[in-house]
């Protein structure tokens, strides 16, 4: 009798769970169509599909390229990047572009700011409905040894709408027309705010700077590594490649430079760029150029439209006078 029961309450239990999942693959596709696909990698996606036959220079990587270069002050220009973005994100979506018969790049602009191979946000693939178009995950877990992590790949994408209250806030806000849509400028996103006008500006540059490097390699070889395939992409693509620092505050600056692990960083990538051949890649440094200039940004380390219209003029300039402009 008892092994009846038990079967029967394992059948019961087997049901229920065969129901939970395809109720909940339901609401995943449902939350991916009606929220996830309004987020801004997807709208920034879909624009660039648009727009991408006229592309001839790309802006890729993280957020000092998503607010930092402004398309409408850059001819023929696009910027796929997205805030939070690494480079092993950057590289699977750079080798799925160039593999695109229909796009025609001459340009790639990335950048190398102090925290762009820090450790601290490797191990972030948010939004697996995004990335799952570019990213094989599982070559990526097995190339780290990693394959126990594909589960947790699996439950990120299954269950993208599990903790997705803002996201869902946000959307009904933007249809109640509560909130305005965010502006997209061929994948430029426009930055508001003036740091000038924040109080505590060093206690937030300190904050901002050990979120970044406390307790993380600023030098990460995992990054390290994607970085220099998306250079031999390019490279064997026959696309020019130029590397750029993008402003940041004097505070955030000084605040970085307190840790330790930083003294002669762009020294040692300069040493990691020459051992792979790459040392003739024009880089174009502006970290120090806002130092005076705090209206120019937007928080410790990104720019405001005001700061990226006039960067993105002097990129423009110092590329003329390159001769690398398509």
């Amino acid at each position: 009798y008892e092994l009846i029961e038990l079967k029967k309450f394992s059948l019961k239990v087997f049901l229920f769970l065969i129901l939970f999942l395809v109720i909940s693959h339901f609401l995943n596709r449902l939350y991916t169509y009606k929220v996830l696909s309004n987020s801004l990698g997807f709208r920034t996606e879909r624009q660039f599909q648009a727009a991408k036959q006229d592309a001839r220079i790309l802006g890729i990587g993280d957020s000092h390229i998503k607010y930092g270069l402004h398309a409408e002050y850059l001819e023929n220009s696009f910027i796929v990047a997205n805030s939070a973005e690494n480079y092993i994100q950057s590289y699977y979506k750079l080798n799925g572009y160039l593999e695109d018969e229909i796009l025609d790049v001459d340009l790639i602009i990335m950048s190398i700011d102090l925290h762009s191979f820090s450790s601290y946000g490797k191990d972030r693939f948010e939004n697996i409905e995004f990335w799952g178009k570019y990213i094989d995950y599982y070559q990526l877990a097995l190339r780290n040894n990693d394959l126990p992590r594909l589960f947790d790949f699996w439950l990120q994408g299954e269950f993208a709408y599990v903790g997705g209250f803002d996201e869902v806030s946000t959307l009904i806000k933007i249809q109640l027309e509560d909130q305005p849509v965010t502006e997209l400028i061929n994948g430029y996103q426009p930055k508001n705010g003036n740091f000038r006008e924040f109080e505590k500006k060093k206690e937030l540059a300190a904050l901002r700077a050990d979120y970044h490097f406390k307790g993380s390699d600023p030098l990460d070889p995992d990054l390290l590594l994607y970085f220099i395939k998306m250079l031999d992409l390019a490279r064997e693509n026959n696309v020019q490649v130029v590397l750029v620092r993008f402003p940041v505050t004097a505070e955030y600056y000084s605040a970085a430079m307190k840790i330790s692990s930083l003294e002669e960083h762009y020294e040692k990538l300069g040493s990691i760029l020459a051992l792979n051949g790459y040392s003739s890649i024009p880089i174009l440094d502006y970290h120090d150029v806002f130092w005076q200039g705090q209206d120019y940004f937007s928080d410790s380390d990104h720019l405001n439209e005001h700061g990226a219209i006039l960067i993105t003029k002097t990129i423009k300039n110092d590329l003329e006078d390159l001769n690398l402009l398509p």
